[in-house]
């Protein structure tokens, strides 16, 4: 007997019982379909009959996501994956399909990626969004029922947004923006007064820098009769400026200062004591992330924390929003709107949040010209950064290029060296450390020499996958001389050359299946490359 109560969600963490938790229309045939917003919508899921093949699926799932919930991850982002995996359920009832096992499980999968990929063909959908949705049901799959299913085995492609570097113009005007807007903010925080949220019928008015605007900027453009009171209004644009600063001076995730509650994050000095270091739990990320606060914002924070003391004494988290109750809640994205039109209003640029926290960062890329110190700060790998958060500037271009001519100008250094495969070289054989000692010293001389090198270097090119291929072959035949069956030294530069040119076969970039097939193609016809021709015509004569 199916009891409707096995298949909804329970837990401590869900404060709004909400239909999403509900798991009883993903066990009927068709139950997808049902619009749940109505009262009576279990009624009409319970008259449809049951798919008893997949009842099994959708335990180990519900078990799954009670764990997601009890490690803490985020309530939004379950949600998100249950709906998405509904979807693939109405796939299996509009096919008339069936899940008995894992077998059935991960063919209807990868026919669910096929059917995806047709449709971001027909443009029915955006493109890349079937990848993301595959990897949204795939991971809860692969995690409960220990399989291994993969993208890589689909049609389905990331979509990778092209960036074009603006022009130097267009750069120092972001900048200006983004600039102005933090100004603007940054003297609301410090010009309000908090004695005037305690006057609940009149305008509270902040003075900003003349620069920006010579009259005072009024918080509460709306008063009167069924209009929220000033106190509201004045209180959320305060927090709003102080999460923009908050923004600018650490260059934290937007979610991550939504998320921050007063009675759990870690707030101490750091070792030198010159700046407060917050910790807290990011869900994406699976750990905790460092949030630095620097000495010169150090007193403005922590003023800003006695103001939650004064005003928002029963608020627990760090950046509150005051509802017209008078209820402090979470925030949201949509949290800014109020803030956004006072900007608009007084015609200060708006940034959006996630944008003006990657201006901060490539600031300071800027400044520091590392990369590295720019991820750090930001809590991000280096490959992070560069694919999410980097933009692609033309000043910073031009440098770049300065110091690299610089570095490398002929006319300066000389002649550019190369190795005996003709990729770029330093001309200083260095060994690896850490490697075998069967491994010969590294020269600049021998065939072999490049090998256990660290300033070898790979080259993306026909000649380059040529030239190995035709070291290979050199090294075989170099092999078969030998007389003894004993291990033959030159084995070990056959299995290197196998290695690298094995990258370039099992690449999903056709041109480079295309060298290896063409390379290994002149080997057979004993077209050689130069670097080795005349050394595999001495051992063919």
């Amino acid at each position: 007997m199916i009891k409707a109560e096995d298949f909804i969600i329970e837990h401590s963490r869900i404060i709004k019982k909400t239909p999403a938790w509900d798991l009883n229309n993903l066990i009927h045939i068709e139950g997808t379909e049902v619009y749940r917003n109505k009262k009576n919508w279990r009624d009409e899921v319970d008259c449809l009959p049951v798919a008893t093949d997949r009842i099994w699926l959708i335990n180990g799932l519900k078990e799954y996501f009670r764990g997601l919930l009890d490690t803490g991850s985020s309530v939004n982002t379950i949600v998100h994956t249950i709906r998405v995996f509904a979807a693939f359920i109405s796939f299996i009832d509009k096919n008339k399909r069936t899940i008995s096992d894992v077998n059935e499980l991960e063919k209807n999968i990868y026919d669910y990626a096929e059917y995806l990929y047709q449709r971001e063909c027909r443009k029915e959908i955006a493109s890349g969004l079937g990848y993301s949705h595959f990897i949204i049901i795939t991971k809860p799959l692969n995690d409960a029922l220990e399989i291994a299913l993969d993208v890589r085995n689909s049609r389905l492609t990331k979509k990778v947004k092209a960036r074009r570097a603006v022009p130097r113009e267009a750069d120092k005007m972001n900048l200006e923006q983004a600039a102005k807007l933090a100004k603007f903010a940054y003297d609301i925080t410090q010009n309000f007064n908090p004695d005037d949220l305690h006057n609940l019928e009149s305008s509270v008015f902040v003075k900003v820098r003349d620069s920006i605007l010579e009259e005072p900027v009024n918080l509460t453009p709306r008063i009167g009769k069924g209009r929220p009171n000033s106190s509201n209004s004045a209180f959320n644009h305060r927090v709003s400026a102080e999460i923009m600063v908050f923004l600018a001076m650490t260059t934290a995730n937007i979610s991550i200062a939504h998320n921050l509650k007063r009675c759990r994050f870690d707030y101490k000095l750091n070792r030198t004591g010159d700046k407060y270091e917050l910790r807290e739990f990011k869900h994406r990320k699976g750990g905790e992330v460092l949030i630095r606060i620097p000495k010169s914002y150090r007193s403005s924070f922590e003023s800003y924390l006695a103001f939650l003391d004064d005003h928002a004494q029963n608020s627990e988290w760090v950046f509150p929003y005051l509802n017209f109750q008078g209820e402090f809640n979470k925030r949201i994205d949509n949290s800014f709107t109020r803030f956004q039109q006072l900007c608009k209003k007084h015609n200060i640029p708006w940034v959006a949040p996630s944008i003006f926290r990657k201006t901060g960062l490539n600031l300071l890329l800027r400044l520091s010209a590392s990369e590295d110190a720019a991820a750090d700060h930001g809590s991000h790998a280096v490959k992070t950064f560069r694919e999410s958060y980097e933009f692609p500037s033309q000043q910073r271009a031009m440098v770049e290029i300065a110091r690299f001519w610089d570095e490398s100008d002929p006319l300066a250094h000389g002649k550019p060296k190369v190795s005996l495969f003709g990729t770029p070289c330093s001309g200083n054989p260095e060994p690896f450390s850490d490697v075998a000692g069967e491994l010969v010293k590294p020269d600049c001389q021998t065939p072999t020499g490049c090998i256990n090198c660290k300033h070898y270097r790979d080259e993306e090119s026909l000649d380059y996958v040529w030239n190995l291929c035709s070291f290979r072959y050199l090294k075989i035949i170099e092999s078969n001389s030998y007389l003894d069956k004993r291990e033959k030294p030159s084995n070990i530069a056959i299995d290197w050359a196998n290695l690298k040119v094995k990258w370039f076969k099992n690449s999903k970039v056709s041109r480079y299946n295309d060298w290896v097939e063409e390379s290994e193609m002149r080997i057979e016809e004993g077209d050689y490359h130069p670097n080795w021709s005349r050394r595999i015509a001495n051992y063919e004569v």
